[in-house]
């Protein structure tokens, strides 16, 4: 017993730090279509990403633009047929599948093709069910999938269909319905052949979550969510795990971010979104990393985007008294000092404001930095350190 308690008090005596695996949220360039507040689709092709249409609150909107995460560069793409919010999309074989949707309380049931080769858009089957807004789609082996959702504008008709789209054939065949009561607003994605279907809004928003299995036509339900129950969530996937950003309560918009582990059917909650909350946004994996851009953020239409790396991970403090960093003074006018109890190499400083807006970026050798405020405004700002092996400290600061 003696040799097992001197062995812990060693262990806290060095050990001055933890790492968790969080995953980091970084800024990219903003979308560079106008600000929308509602429900822009978002999906990604290869190594480029897409978003489009949408509604602001006062205008519709049919651009679509594409993401080049090598540069970090938004290039504009052939407009979609007509101005739109709350469609659906899919991707199979290097082709979206977009449609559905409201324009000025007129509901559509219409689908359309885009080919990125030849950047234009073609018309497809009409998608069979009745034409609804916040539908789930998500592809599978080759097949797409769509339902659930909703009629616009009353909300009052909800609807619990399901049907399987073949490319192939340009042929819809409807498939089991949803388990349970329709949703308005649910997440969708598909992730290890098969597609998930959870929250959303039905007399009240839901935090249950649901497996389609597309070979047997069943559903299964899963571990319900645990977070607050929610609409208008985003959600993409990176590897075998799936990820749900922020959404709505019924009452306020929010900024927490989970992952779903499929093999465990657990979930974990992860550093809470970069920005302040959001809604109705676009959202898509490119790789292992994940992008959530525009919807409604902090209550206001937005063009923001960010990525989401998993593989980062970030270092906590683990002795209040033996902090790995440590930043005096603070609060500060003029200037402050950043200590490291560990010499630095090229160490990354980069802060940001509230909203998550860059506001400078530099490389750091040594065990002292001088913070200068410059330009900045008062207010409160936050520094993330990263160093050569990608782990992340995070601190704030307050500017007087």
């Amino acid at each position: 017993m003696k040799k097992y308690l001197l062995s812990i008090s060693v262990s806290l005596l060095f050990c001055q730090f933890i790492v968790e695996a969080q995953g980091v949220w970084t800024q990219k360039a903003s979308f560079s279509g106008a600000a929308r507040s509602y429900a822009p689709v978002g999906f990604s092709i290869g190594s480029i990403g897409y978003i489009g249409l949408g509604y602001n609150g006062s205008t519709y909107y049919q651009d679509l633009r594409a993401y080049d995460q090598n540069t970090d560069a938004w290039t504009p793409k052939t407009n979609f047929y007509s101005t739109r919010d709350y469609s659906s999309s899919f991707v199979i074989d290097g082709k979206a599948y977009v449609g559905l949707g409201n324009i000025a309380s007129i509901n559509y049931n219409d689908i359309w093709e885009y080919d990125t080769t030849l950047n234009a858009w073609s018309q497809k089957a009409n998608f069979p069910g009745i034409a609804r807004v916040t539908a789930v789609a998500f592809a599978i082996n080759g097949k797409g999938y769509v339902g659930s959702g909703c009629f616009y504008p009353s909300y009052t008709t909800v609807y619990n269909d399901f049907y399987e789209y073949d490319p192939t054939s340009n042929i819809w065949t409807a498939k089991a319905n949803f388990a349970t009561m329709g949703r308005i607003a649910p997440v969708g994605f598909a992730l290890n052949g098969k597609g998930y279907l959870g929250l959303g809004f039905i007399s009240a928003n839901q935090t249950d979550f649901w497996e389609y299995d597309p070979i047997l036509d069943t559903w299964t339900q899963k571990g319900n969510f645990p977070g607050i129950h929610r609409n208008s969530a985003g959600s993409f996937t990176i590897g075998n795990n799936a990820y749900i950003a922020g959404g709505y309560d019924g009452s306020n918009d929010l900024d927490d971010f989970w992952q779903w582990e499929p093999v465990t059917d657990t979930w974990v909650q992860k550093a809470n979104l970069l920005g302040g909350t959001r809604t109705s946004m676009s959202a898509f994996s490119i790789g292992n990393k994940g992008y959530i851009g525009c919807g409604r953020t902090n209550g206001m239409a937005s063009n923001t985007f960010f990525e989401y790396d998993p593989s980062i991970n970030v270092l906590v403090d683990n002795l209040k008294d033996t902090e790995l960093v440590s930043i005096a003074p603070n609060p500060f006018s003029y200037q402050t000092v950043i200590n490291f109890n560990i010499e630095q190499q090229n160490t990354v400083i980069k802060v940001s404001d509230v909203l998550g807006k860059e506001m400078m970026n530099t490389t750091f050798s040594g065990k002292q930095y001088t913070f200068e405020k410059n330009n900045l405004n008062p207010g409160i700002y936050f520094i993330q350190l990263r160093d050569e092996n990608k782990n992340i400290t995070n601190k704030k600061v307050v500017i007087q």
